[in-house]
Order: structure tokens, then C-alpha cells, then sequence
């Protein structure tokens, strides 16, 4: 690959596909890149839109930890963080 922009035609050739893509880091210690920078590229230089982004990072969740569940972490986390309120079902008349 000559230039990070031929990505693009990768990207879209495999999700157009359905194929799923895990956007990754190796050894980000060793190498010196981590995976926020990897996203700032591939957006920056135009080779995945937002929404590309979020179906990639919903994959990585599938493939890489055999998630369980069909809704990300987040959407669980936020519901255990932010119960609803109790339903009032009667009210007592004082008088």
C-alpha cells in the first residue's frame, strides 16, 4: 500500500459486502499508536464515515470478546447507571 487513502476501497468493498471489519492497534506500547489515532486517520482522511466507525467498533465487540448480548457495553452501563424512576401505580386519597 502506497498511501493510507487506498484503504477506502477496501472499506467500502467489505462493508458493502457485509463483511465486518475490527479497526485494531498491535502493541500499541511497542509502536506507538493507539486506537483513537487510528480512527482520527481513517476519518480525517475520508475513508470511513461516522457510521462506518460505529459498525466497525460494533463488530470488534462481536469478534474479539464473543460478546453475548445484541446492544454494546455502553447501552447496558447506561441502564445500570441511570434507573428509571419508580412507577406510581395508585395513590392514596388523604381524606
Amino acid at each position: 500500500m502506497q498511501d493510507i487513502r487506498q484503504l477506502k476501497l477496501v472499506f467500502d468493498r467489505c462493508l458493502d459486502a457485509g463483511v465486518d471489519i475490527a479497526i485494531c492497534t498491535d502493541n500499541a506500547g511497542l509502536h506507538n499508536v493507539r486506537l483513537p489515532f487510528e480512527y482520527e486517520n481513517l476519518l480525517t482522511y475520508d475513508i470511513i464515515n461516522f457510521a462506518q466507525l460505529q459498525a466497525c467498533q460494533d463488530a470488534a465487540f462481536r469478534h474479539a470478546f464473543a460478546w453475548p448480548y445484541s446492544q454494546r457495553p455502553a447501552s447496558l452501563l447506561n441502564g445500570l447507571l441511570k434507573p428509571e424512576p419508580p412507577k406510581v401505580l395508585a395513590t392514596r386519597d388523604s381524606n
